[in-house]
């Protein structure tokens, strides 16, 4: 597929970037909010944790369908569409008064920052390949991921004591106007294919049972819906009740926790492309690093968290950050190995929604495992334990099932900066010789024999 080569595409990456941004924000503020809300909304644990899950629950569900959508109309309309909606359906949320009508806006919320996923990567494809793709896979990750969180996790504990939750939202949509402007005046629709036949449908649909049960992108599958339902319940969930429940009652103290762990992953994010393409050469020995890095690190704070001090227990947090950070480049440079490109948008709205599914069922889990074993409080110790073990248990099963995944890189992608400098060198030394012998039979000093052949 031709790249897109605008003069702008930079500008148009920031404005993707911004959008995850976003989209990371309204996602993990629930966060900074479990307080506020279960008052406001009247709501225990259980409850809390369906609401935020079903955002991710259908969020997940309008995936497949974007990804078709995405590859038949281009990438831009979607995204307008979507985008346009989240900004609606956060407006609607800080209308909310009880569990049911915040029900209703959040999983309004889950399905529009669904619409967004797929046309993100799709666009980040259009504009860069090769290497360069897995580079700006990293910085997208990265920056999106870790901005957003931190906005999210550091940012509205800070300003919630002196404006109300609900103004929050009101001036999250009214700031991505702004950015919808530029999304729709900045960013090109590459539209290359327009299929509309029935015969072009049904090879579709059996080109994504295809892609969906193979056996690379399943297994990939599982990696997200178990690393990232752990990691994205744990960080947007429940990490300040845990710190709070294990004596960091200080906000300062959980804000440099959070920080760093979201800087842990930011760091993954562009480990996880240099490692691939710089260190290892292949995808699967980064993968089982960092799937080793987590589980070691999650052992640590569910066995013994209560020797660490929160310098300790930072540290930990960071590699957990680095380690989910460098699953996300890798696994989605797998896909881009395997799927073509004109199919990129069903492969990525059928791997992408595993994640969210994940974090969905380990919210809802986790939710129930607290409130089963909270003994008579809101949070406990026990109850944290058991869902550190849970999680535990779960991170050891999907590292053994990540062990069937193949590799994927070629040799021309695999091919390392030492053997492209020596080809350079040779080129060189080459046409130096050639160079060298045409100025000697100019001068007569060199007389080469022609070839005797049967053809003129």
């Amino acid at each position: 597929m031709a790249m897109v080569n605008y003069a702008n595409k930079y500008i148009a990456f920031l404005i993707i970037v911004i959008i995850y941004i976003l989209m990371n924000f309204q996602i993990i503020s629930f966060v900074s909010l479990t307080d506020v809300l279960m008052v406001d909304l009247n709501v225990n644990t259980s409850q809390l944790g369906l609401l935020s899950g079903l955002c991710f629950l259908f969020c997940a569900i309008i995936q497949p369908f974007t990804g078709y959508l995405t590859d038949k109309y281009g990438a831009k309309p979607i995204l307008l569409l979507s985008f346009l909606g989240v900004l609606c359906s956060s407006a609607l949320f800080s209308l909310s008064n009880d569990f049911i009508s915040a029900l209703l806006s959040r999983s309004l919320m889950g399905l529009f920052i669904g619409g967004t996923f797929i046309p993100l990567l799709k666009l980040i494809a259009e504009y860069f390949d090769g290497s360069k793709y897995s580079q700006m896979l990293g910085l997208y990750f990265g920056a999106g991921g870790t901005i957003g969180t931190l906005l999210a996790t550091v940012g509205i504990p800070i300003i919630k004591d002196v404006i109300n939750w609900k103004l929050i939202f009101i001036i999250f949509s009214l700031l991505g106007l702004i950015v919808y402007y530029f999304l729709n005046t900045r960013i090109k629709n590459n539209l290359e294919t327009k299929e509309s036949s029935a015969c072009s449908k049904f090879s579709r649909l059996k080109e994504a049972k295809n892609i969906a049960l193979s056996r690379e992108v399943l297994i990939i599958q599982l990696i997200f819906f178990i690393c990232f339902g752990v990691y994205v319940s744990f960080q947007g969930l429940w990490i300040i009740s845990y710190l709070e429940t294990h004596n960091v009652s200080s906000m300062h103290l959980i804000n440099i926790a959070l920080i760093t762990m979201s800087l842990g992953y930011f760091s993954g994010s562009f480990l996880g492309s240099y490692l691939t393409n710089k260190v290892f050469h292949c995808r699967v020995i980064p993968l089982r690093l960092s799937l080793m890095m987590l589980i070691i690190s999650w052992g640590f704070i569910t066995v013994i968290p209560s020797v660490l001090n929160i310098f300790m227990l930072s540290i930990l947090l960071g590699v957990i950050g680095i380690s989910v950070g460098i699953i996300s480049p890798v696994l989605f440079s797998v896909i881009t190995d395997i799927i073509p490109p004109e199919s990129h948008g069903i492969a990525f709205g059928i791997v992408n929604p595993s994640a969210l599914l994940g974090t969905f069922v380990f919210q809802i889990l986790t939710g129930m495992i607290l409130e089963h074993f909270n003994n008579g409080t809101i949070y406990s110790t026990d109850s944290f334990l058991i869902m550190m073990i849970f999680c535990f248990i779960s991170l050891i099963v999907i590292t053994f099932i990540s062990l069937f995944l193949r590799e994927t890189m070629s040799t021309q992608q695999n091919e390392s900066p030492v053997s492209l400098f020596t080809n350079i060198k040779l080129a060189k030394t080459s046409i130096k010789l050639l160079t060298k012998i045409k100025v000697l039979q100019n001068q007569g000093k060199m007389h080469v024999k022609p070839i005797k052949t049967k053809f003129r």
